[in-house]
C-alpha cells in the first residue's frame, strides 16, 4: 500500500492556511473592536470638549454681561462718579503730602547723605594715603570706584546705618510716644486755648469778673482773652466728637490734623468753582493747584495748628456759594445759596 504523501502535505498545508486565515480574522476582529472603542473615546472626547466650551462660552458670556452692567452704570452715574473721582484724586494729593511731617520721611534722606558722606571721607582718606602722588582727578576716579564697590558688597550693613541714623534724627522731632512735635510757637498758643475749653469751659485760664482771662500773656498781669477764640472752640469740640469713639486719643495727636482735615475740605469747593468756569477737568486744576499749592503747603501742613486754613477754606467757600446762587435761575436756591454765602 503506497501512501501518498502530496496528498497529506496538502491537507495539512490547507489546515495551516484556514488555521492563519483565522488568526487574521480574530486579529482584525480585535482591531476593529479596539478601534471602535477609540472611536468611542474620541467621541467622548468631543462631547466633553463641546460641554467646555458651551461653559466657556457661557462664562464669556457672563463676563460680557458684567462688563456691559459696568458700562451701563458708568454712563448713567457719570455726573456724579466723575467730578467724586476728580476730587478724591486731588484729596489724595493734599493729604498725602501735608501727613509728610507726620512721618518724617525727610530723616531717612538726611541719614543717608550723612552715612555716605562718612564712607566717602574714608575712602578719600585711604586714597590719599595709598596714592599721595597721583594727581587729584585721578583719586577721586579711584575713590567714586571703592566707593561704589562698598556699597554693593556691605549693602545691608550700611542700610542697617542709614535706618539707625534716621531713627535718631526723628527721635530729636518726636514727642515720648513717638508723635511728632508741633511744628511752631503760634500752634502751641492754640493748643492751650482749646485745652482751657476742654478743661474750663471756655478759653482762659481763669475767670475774672466773669470773663475769660490769659494770665499766660503780659505776665504777671495777664490778659483777657481776646474775641476771636473760634479756632480754639472748633478744635476742642471737635475733639470731644472724635474722642467719643476713640477714648484714648490724645488730644495734641489729634490737633496734629486738623490743618489736613481743613485742607482736605478746602479741595470741595475749589473743584466746583472750577468746574463751573471749565467743566470737570478746570475743576480738577483748580482742586489740584490748592491741593500741592507751594505757598499753601508749609502754612497748612500737619503739626501747624494755626488759622491758616480758614483763610482759603472760607473765601472758598464764600466765592463758590455766591457763584451758585448768581447762576441759579431757582429763587429758593438763590436765597438759601445767597444767605450760606
Amino acid at each position: 500500500m503506497n501512501i501518498d504523501f502530496s496528498k497529506i502535505k496538502g491537507i495539512f498545508k490547507r489546515k495551516k492556511e484556514q488555521k492563519t486565515e483565522a488568526k487574521h480574522e480574530s486579529k482584525d476582529s480585535k482591531e476593529d473592536e479596539e478601534v471602535s472603542i477609540d472611536f468611542s473615546k474620541i467621541k467622548s472626547f468631543f462631547k466633553g470638549f463641546k460641554e467646555k466650551k458651551s461653559e466657556g462660552s457661557k462664562d464669556e458670556e457672563e463676563i460680557s454681561l458684567d462688563v456691559k452692567k459696568t458700562v451701563d452704570f458708568f454712563k448713567k452715574y457719570k455726573k456724579f462718579l466723575i467730578p467724586t473721582v476728580l476730587i478724591l484724586i486731588a484729596m489724595f494729593f493734599s493729604v498725602y503730602l501735608r501727613m509728610q511731617p507726620a512721618y518724617l520721611p525727610v530723616t531717612d534722606d538726611w541719614a543717608r547723605n550723612a552715612v555716605y558722606a562718612q564712607i566717602q571721607n574714608s575712602v578719600i582718606a585711604q586714597v590719599n594715603q595709598q596714592y599721595p602722588n597721583l594727581p587729584e582727578a585721578n583719586k577721586n576716579s579711584i575713590a567714586n570706584d571703592e566707593f561704589n564697590k562698598l556699597l554693593k558688597e556691605q549693602k545691608e550693613p550700611i542700610n542697617q546705618q542709614i535706618k539707625a541714623t534716621s531713627d535718631y534724627f526723628k527721635s530729636k522731632l518726636q514727642r515720648d510716644n513717638g508723635k511728632t512735635h508741633i511744628l511752631d510757637i503760634d500752634s502751641y498758643f492754640w493748643i492751650r486755648h482749646a485745652q482751657n475749653v476742654l478743661k474750663n469751659g471756655h478759653p482762659g485760664d481763669e475767670l475774672r469778673d466773669g470773663k475769660p482771662y490769659d494770665n499766660h500773656m503780659y505776665a504777671p498781669i495777664g490778659r483777657p482773652v481776646p474775641p476771636d477764640m473760634f479756632h480754639a472752640y472748633f478744635q476742642a469740640y471737635l475733639y470731644k466728637f472724635v474722642s467719643f469713639f476713640n477714648r484714648n486719643l490724645d488730644f495734641i495727636t489729634f490737633v496734629f490734623f486738623v490743618p489736613i482735615i481743613l485742607s482736605a475740605l478746602g479741595v470741595l469747593p475749589a473743584f466746583f468753582i472750577g468746574r463751573r468756569l471749565g467743566g470737570n477737568f478746570g475743576g480738577f486744576i483748580a482742586a489740584f493747584i490748592f491741593a500741592i499749592h507751594p505757598a499753601l503747603l508749609p502754612r497748612t501742613s500737619g503739626g501747624v495748628i494755626d488759622t491758616d486754613p480758614y483763610n482759603v477754606l472760607f473765601p472758598l467757600l464764600i466765592t463758590w456759594l455766591f457763584l451758585e446762587a448768581f447762576e441759579t435761575e431757582n429763587i429758593k436756591k438763590r436765597i438759601v445759596y445767597s444767605s450760606l454765602s
